[in-house]
Parts: C-alpha cells; sequence; structure tokens
C-alpha cells in the first residue's frame, strides 16, 4: 500500500470532511461548522503556514540555512529536508532528505515527524519500515501535524495488533507532558523558593537529584560541582554533565558534551554510550559515523544491568530513585539504573533506524 503524501492527506482530509458536513438546505437557517470541517479549515490553515515557511526557505540563505541545520535547528533541518527532497537549490537527493526530516523529527518538528514518517512508509531515502512509519506518524499526530492522523489510521492495517499497541505506548510515553523547563523552575525560585546549596552536594548522587529537582532554578548553578565530579573522572558525573552541555545552542557546549560521553562512554556507562552513539548518528560537531554509532548501541545493550533486581536493598534504592523524576526516558539518558528498561527501548529503536540507514547506504553504493 502507498500512503499519501502528507499535502495530499490534508487535502483528502478538507474533501471528507466537507462531504461529511454536506450542503446547506435552501432556506436554512445558519448552521454552526461541523467538528470535521473546522478541522479540515485548521488543517488548510495549517498548509497554508506551511507553504509560508517553505516560500521563506526558497529566499533563505542556503549556507546559513545549512549552518543552522547542523547547529540542531529543527525548523532549519526540516526546511534543508524538504529542499533535499524536491530538488529545490539542491541535487534531489531522498537520503539526505530522509537524514535531516529525521533529525528534525528527533528535534520534536511536528512536520518533520509527519515526512519521515511518510519517507519510512514509502521507502524513500530509507529501507521501508511500516512499524517505524507508524511510531512517527503518532509522534506527528501528537504535536498536531495536519494528516498524520489519516496516515497513522492507514497505515495501522499493516501492523499486527501486539506490534501496534506496543508503539502506541512508546509514542504515549515519549509524548508525555515534559518536566518543567529552566525557565519554569526559574520562574517558581523567584516566587518562594530557596535556591539549591549546589556547594553542599558532595556526590554525583546528590546532584542529579538536585537537577531533576522542581525547584532547582537555573541549570548553570550546577555546572561547577558537577564539573569537579566530572574532572575526578565519575563517568556519571561525565554523562550528566554531557546531557545538560547538550540542551544548549551553543556549538562549543555541544563539541564539550561528546567529549563528556566519549570519555563516560570509555568506562562502560551505558547511558553515555547510547548519547554518543545518538550524537555520531545525527553529526554533532560536523562527524557522522553510523558504523561507530551501532557499534556503541550494540556496546551499550550488552552492558545494560538485569531488569530484574538481585536483592531487596536494590529493589529498595532503585524504587527511592524513581521517585526523583518524571521522565523516565530522560532519566534513562541521565544514566538511573532504574531507568534500565527504557535505556533498553531507546537502543533498540535506535539501532533499527541507524540500520535501516547504513543498508539505505550499501543499497546506494556509498
Amino acid at each position: 500500500m502507498s500512503i499519501d503524501s502528507p499535502r495530499i492527506a490534508a487535502a483528502r482530509a478538507a474533501v471528507i470532511a466537507c462531504l461529511i458536513a454536506g450542503p446547506p438546505a435552501l432556506g436554512a437557517a445558519f448552521a454552526p461548522v461541523s467538528a470535521q470541517a473546522q478541522e479540515a479549515a485548521q488543517e488548510a490553515a495549517q498548509e497554508a503556514a506551511r507553504e509560508a515557511a517553505q516560500e521563506a526557505a526558497r529566499g533563505a540563505d542556503l549556507p546559513a540555512l545549512i549552518s543552522a541545520a547542523e547547529a540542531g535547528d529543527a525548523e532549519a533541518q526540516y526546511q534543508l529536508g524538504r529542499l533535499f527532497e524536491r530538488g529545490e537549490r539542491v541535487p534531489r537527493d531522498d537520503f539526505e532528505a530522509a537524514r535531516w526530516l529525521e533529525r528534525a523529527a528527533e528535534n520534536g518538528h511536528p512536520l518533520g515527524a509527519l515526512e519521515y514518517g511518510w519517507m519510512l512508509a514509502n521507502g524513500y531515502g530509507v529501507v521501508k519500515d511500516a512499524a517505524r512509519a507508524y511510531y512517527w506518524f503518532g509522534r506527528a499526530e501528537a504535536a498536531g501535524a495536519p494528516g498524520a492522523a489519516v496516515q497513522r489510521a492507514a497505515l495501522a492495517r499493516e501492523l499486527d495488533p501486539d506490534a501496534r499497541a506496543l508503539i502506541d505506548a512508546q509514542v504515549a510515553e515519549m509524548t508525555a507532558p515534559a518536566p518543567a523547563t529552566p525557565s519554569d523552575r526559574s520562574a517558581r525560585t523567584a516566587v518562594g523558593a530557596a535556591p539549591l546549596p549546589t556547594e553542599d552536594l558532595r556526590d554525583v548522587f546528590a546532584l542529579r537529584r538536585a537537577y531533576n529537582s522542581p525547584g532547582r532554578g537555573d541549570d548553570a548553578a550546577l555546572r561547577p560541582a558537577l564539573r569537579r565530579q566530572a574532572d575526578l573522572g565519575d563517568p556519571l558525573a561525565q554523562n550528566l554533565l554531557g546531557v545538560m552541555l547538550m540542551r544548549s545552542t551553543a556549538r562549543a557546549d555541544k563539541l564539550e558534551a561528546v567529549a563528556l560521553f566519549r570519555s563516560a562512554a570509555f568506562l562502560g556507562l551505558p547511558a553515555a554510550q547510547f548519547n554518543l552513539a545518538d550524537a555520531l548518528a545525527v553529526g554533532v560537531g560536523g562527524t557522522r559515523d553510523l558504523r561507530a554509532a551501532l557499534g556503541l548501541l550494540e556496546e551499550a545493550e550488552a552492558g545494560l544491568p538485569s531488569a530484574v533486581p538481585s536483592d531487596y536493598e536494590t529493589a529498595s534504592r532503585l524504587f527511592r530513585e524513581r521517585g526523583e523524576y518524571t521522565d523516565p526516558y530522560d532519566a534513562a539518558m541521565q544514566g538511573y539504573r532504574s531507568a534500565a528498561t527504557e535505556l533498553e527501548q531507546l537502543i533498540r529503536m535506535r539501532r533499527s533506524e541507524i540500520a535501516g540507514q547504513l543498508e539505505m547506504a550499501r543499497r546506494l553504493g556509498q
């Protein structure tokens, strides 16, 4: 089955809505617009906004667009992917289109997730993969991308119920309300919560609890103490500092994060091995190495601790750990032992995506 392109899907949704609503009877009083028609109008408005963004991309300076995309700007990554997909201002290249759309999708761009899902569903630029396409359509639908629900429903018929249920659960986890942002925490701190005494945080576990505390304030306040632990060779501190720096928009911070992940990965921390693999897979710092990323993911999976605690003391500690965070996938990347199951899910999903990219590169002779 060929899945409709996102633009066709949005148009089809509008037509269906009009057919459902039907023509008004002669002389009939004005009736409220149906829910379907309202949805169609919303999708039409979103499509118009998308067209406007594309027009802006056409007029943008291409080197500046590429630079912004490489720096991690999701909108730039999406627009660059679309340029490669259309062969506009750059040679048409489905492989490059899929690469940039994937990066945009991973950075939370709704249309990036939709377009990348479409490429996976139809095998353009990537190995055809209905399960991964269904996942990204789900992420796109949760983010409000027009036409995503239609695409996902059409693709659902190709998957068995157990596979759909597993992917639906993964999407629900990934799209759950995020923990409060640093700015939210700063606002709460400003209106009454006293800042955490970071000078009294003597070990990485206390620093990690402070990092996940709702009232911690500015992340930068934790960095000096965390950096001291990282300099002493603590892989958990190196990895957590890398996670913090990776969220910065500064290229220097991202490069330092990669160096920290590399050090912690060498010391055998599975979370750092995953984070380093993720950075290499998307080319943070300009170096993209899919084979090295795949090797790191295999090493990370092999080094995961058992999901079953070996004794009561360990079980009790893991139970207390789970009370420190709200997002288990974020906790997994921080190195929480209690989020080992979520880290395994992330590793397997990333391995599948990278294996597909390598297979496509092999077919293209790259």
